[in-house]
């Protein structure tokens, strides 16, 4: 895996941590990125060794899943006041990985430093993404789970029509 196709398949790290910045503690937001890493890695690594030419159409399932859960925290801060934590955000790293899923097992050597690029880059991109979000957030008067159920639902558009 070349950095370009790493830093390429770790971009939508980047977007959901802006995403789910307003969500995550500034301790959190360490823990997050490190799962972001952890997640895209591992996806990598496991579709090189174990789901040779996986089907294009398994990465359909991520932007469903991540719309889902978008709905979900919009409609939760449209009817509940202070809501409990949020541990589905820790899900939302593991649905973005199916791409890497695809992408290492479409064939081609992938060699353990591949899949170690693919886990800093996507580290460093949501960690990026989460400070960014997280100064947009202080910014704007909408409550935390309305701002990142909204841009949730960006990202499963945006991935749905690419």
């Amino acid at each position: 895996m070349t950095t370009e196709w790493a830093f390429l398949l770790s971009s939508d790290s980047l977007v959901a941590g802006v995403a789910l910045a307003p969500l995550v503690s500034p301790r959190g937001r360490w823990i997050l990125a490190a799962v972001f890493g952890l997640a895209d890695g591992l996806g990598t690594l496991l579709g090189g060794m174990a789901l040779p030419h996986l089907p294009l159409a398994a990465a359909g399932i991520a932007p469903l899943a991540i719309a889902a859960y978008g709905v979900y925290l919009f409609a939760v801060s449209m009817w509940v006041r202070r809501p409990s934590g949020h541990p589905l955000i820790y899900v939302t790293p593991v649905l973005l990985s199916i791409d890497n899923l695809v992408a290492g097992s479409s064939g081609g050597e992938v060699v353990l430093a591949g899949a170690g690029a693919a886990a800093l880059t996507s580290a460093a991109l949501a960690m990026v993404g989460l400070r960014i979000g997280a100064s947009m957030a202080s910014v704007t008067g909408f409550s935390r789970e309305r701002l990142a159920g909204a841009g949730l639902l960006v990202i499963a558009a945006a991935a749905l029509l690419a």
